[in-house]
């Protein structure tokens, strides 16, 4: 069993660039959950951008008044979608390399 320093030393070696793929499963796993919540969300979000109020204001029927809060919350939900899918194409490329050892 080691002590002290020696298991200190010891545990700073478990978890290493060699051993970084634990933590990339924990990852992983996390953007996973946040991608499957993010298209649940779509649905929704594209149905209220599609039906976001538009029309003229009482006092003047010449312009448009657009409701850009739908938009903007779709838009900020695609581009994580995109983040999520290239996050983990990054882990996988990760993994591949380390299958094939060939160097990231």
């Amino acid at each position: 069993m080691l002590h002290g320093f020696a298991r200190l030393s010891a545990s700073t070696k478990l978890v290493n660039k060699d051993t970084r793929h634990h933590e990339l499963v924990g990852e992983w796993g996390w953007n996973r959950e946040r991608f499957q919540l993010q298209i649940h969300d779509l649905r929704a979000l594209e149905q209220a951008w599609r039906t976001a109020r538009r029309g003229p204001p009482p006092d003047n029927p010449e312009i448009t008044l657009v409701d850009r809060v739908p938009e903007c919350r779709l838009a900020g939900t695609c581009e994580a979608v995109a983040t999520s899918i290239y996050s983990m194409g990054e882990i996988a490329e990760f993994f591949m390399h380390r299958a094939t050892n060939a160097s990231p």
